[in-house]
């Protein structure tokens, strides 16, 4: 589980420079304030971006990271 605040997008991607790996991706959960991403990734490495859903959400931001196997 990835969370993030305040009104930022997450996704993740199997290869940083490739688009079509992206494998989750969210922008409202568990409100539209925050991002949450919560999916079963096969073994590998992955890339989680951190990005605004507008042009006017930037600055800090909080992520927290929670692995667990499933």
């Amino acid at each position: 589980i990835v969370s993030l605040g305040p009104d930022g997008a997450i996704y993740i991607r199997s290869d940083c420079t490739d688009i079509s790996t992206e494998v989750a991706c969210n922008d409202d959960q568990p409100d539209n304030r925050h991002s949450e991403v919560d999916v079963v990734l096969d073994r590998g490495t992955y890339f989680v971006f951190v990005d605004g859903f507008s042009d006017n959400s930037q600055g800090s931001f909080t992520m927290d990271v929670e692995v667990t196997r499933p």
